[in-house]
């Protein structure tokens, strides 16, 4: 399918059309994207009818919490709190669909709980970055036995309705992830950017340790609700795919970010850890194909940071040149990137994975603009959107792996690291379609 192009798209430099205009283009797209970001997502309670989507709903939601968490809480250190208020919301949005997740399971009374829950735990973090931020290391001990205390609390509200979990060990799988987000918290103080997102992406990947094991015993505990074993090459490929880029799609948005904001340090951190991401993600796209996937997928995951970095400081310098020039190449990107995968898979269709391309790189567009413009609600709602939106195109991505190599050499794709090149059946070809006090409660 042809890309469409930038008139068809609607697109056009919006600082065009004066201030007047631009302010009221982002106040009508932030009321979009509100409304998107609080419609069901594709891996929704109601639709976790199988062991595997609902490991795969529970990976979502604690993945997407660390990173709006993340970005909460570096507002906040900053002493953003227009920023901070904006991220919370829709962290909290993240927090209620858990809760909705355990609701529709056991009732209203678990998820009433989980809600409460989530914001101690949140309260809890926001008390350690202040103790931080104060350099008060009683309050920072203090602080650090809050979060402990929260955590061992969701383990207590898990271990009351599921006789298969045991509170003492989910309290046990979520520590590593807290020392992650504690020390990245530090680094956050201290300007070390880099261990910041080190810290962070690893308590990101720590999400899963702490997920599936719910999962399962849910899953054990209701056989004839949740069908399916929750590990096996369909759920092992689709949710290392959805994990890595949903991962993606939030350090993108944290790199144009601190352009947006003018810190230079923070986003050459961003885009080393985004880039690490791209390199986790080739390293699938080599193991089901080849090599020369793996480096044309990377190189072309680079590109698309780069060129979203591009439109950023031309949007921040008001260059309508330089803007239009950044979106033609996204419209060239999707172009590429689509006909690789598609070239890869004949169970592909290059005018799917286009379509959920252009989707993303609108949406994303659109959270530049709020960002630039310190529309913070906008942002942070597109932000979770783009996230949401991930998972169209892991699904393709997954489901296109799958049926073409079948479930048990799917799932040693996975694990073994072998190149798939050579055990692809053949297929018919289908047709290419200024600072602010920090908040102190």
């Amino acid at each position: 399918m042809t890309t469409p192009s930038s008139q068809a798209r609607g697109f056009r430099p919006r600082r065009a059309r004066g201030r007047t205009v631009w302010r009221a283009v982002i106040a009508i797209t932030a009321a979009v994207l509100l409304v998107l970001a609080r419609a069901p997502i594709s891996t929704s309670a109601q639709e976790a009818t199988s062991a595997s989507g609902l490991q795969d709903t529970l990976n979502f939601l604690a993945q997407e919490h660390v990173y709006l968490a993340s970005s909460a809480l570096a507002d906040l250190m900053r002493g953003d709190t227009v920023a901070y208020d904006a991220a919370t919301i829709r962290l909290n949005d993240n927090s209620n669909r858990f809760a909705e997740t355990l609701g529709t399971v056991y009732g209203p009374d678990a998820d009433a709980q989980a809600r409460q829950l989530w914001k101690d735990n949140l309260q809890a973090y926001v008390d350690y970055v202040l103790a931080v931020s104060a350099n008060d290391q009683d309050k920072l001990v203090d602080a650090r036995s809050e979060i402990d205390r929260s955590n061992s609390a969701i383990g207590d509200l898990l271990a009351s309705m599921n006789p298969s979990i045991k509170s003492a060990a989910v309290a046990a799988s979520m520590r590593p992830q807290t020392d992650e987000l504690t020390a990245a918290i530090k680094a956050m103080n201290g300007k070390d950017w880099g261990l910041a997102f080190g810290q962070i992406h690893l308590a990101a990947h720590e999400s899963a340790d702490i997920a599936n094991p719910i999962a399962d015993a849910i899953a054990g505990q209701f056989p004839e609700r949740f069908s399916g074993g929750v590990t096996g090459p369909a759920s092992e490929m689709s949710s290392a795919f959805t994990r890595l880029v949903q991962e993606h799609t939030f350090l993108t948005s944290m790199a144009t970010s601190a352009i947006a904001i003018g810190d230079q340090s923070k986003f050459e951190a961003s885009a080393a850890t985004a880039n690490a991401n791209t390199r986790e993600l080739g390293a699938l796209i080599g193991k089901t194909y080849n090599e020369e996937k793996e480096n044309d997928f990377n190189a072309l995951w680079q590109r698309q940071l780069d060129i979203f970095a591009a439109y950023t400081r031309a949007s921040l310098s008001e260059d309508q040149d330089a803007m239009m020039a950044a979106h033609d190449d996204l419209m060239q990107w999707q172009t590429d990137a689509s006909a690789m995968f598609a070239s890869a898979n004949p169970y592909f269709s290059q005018s799917s994975i286009n379509d959920v391309l252009n989707a993303q790189v609108d949406t994303t567009l659109h959270e530049i603009d709020a960002q630039v413009a310190r529309d913070w609600p906008a942002a942070y709602s597109g932000l979770q959107v783009g996230s949401h939106q991930t998972l169209d195109l892991a699904n393709i991505i997954a489901g296109g792996i799958v049926d073409a190599f079948g479930e048990q050499s799917g799932a040693q794709l996975v694990t073994s690291g072998q190149s798939g090149a050579q055990i692809l059946p053949p297929a018919p070809v289908q047709p290419q379609p200024a600072p602010v006090q920090l908040p102190r409660r």
